[in-house]
């Protein structure tokens, strides 16, 4: 039986690499370096999971965050997926507005602990 595929977005870093984490928990994990390369890959791994930065700020224009682009092609992609995002304690209220579009969204707050995590991806351990 093959493991599902989590498709991982690490835009910025600064936190471990969680990669370990997700095998642990049941995953293949496929590791994006942009934006732009997981919506790539997205068109062709249908992912049971996908875990993203949430990137805040005015850089984004009219959107909210980084995700939004993201959520929009999960939507045509990938419907049944998970989507984890990882974000600063103080921006999770920032986050929580991405709910309407994607009402499943689990936030998982940095540092990132591991029961958190499999808790969002829906791992029982």
């Amino acid at each position: 039986m093959t493991a599902p595929v989590l498709l991982q977005v690490v835009e910025l870093g600064g936190y471990p690499d969680l990669t370990p984490v997700f095998r642990r928990l049941g995953f293949e994990p496929v590791v994006a370096a942009s934006m732009r390369e997981a919506l790539r890959r997205l068109r062709t791994l249908a992912p049971a999971a996908v875990v993203a930065e949430f990137n805040y700020g005015l850089v984004y224009g009219s959107r909210i965050s980084n995700l939004e682009t993201l959520i929009a092609a999960l939507q045509r992609h990938a419907p049944g997926a998970r989507l984890v995002a990882l974000a600063e304690p103080e921006r999770l209220k920032h986050a929580e507005r991405l709910r309407p579009r994607w009402p499943a969204l689990a936030l998982v707050p940095l540092p990132v602990q591991e029961a958190a995590l499999a808790s969002a991806l829906g791992v029982s351990r």
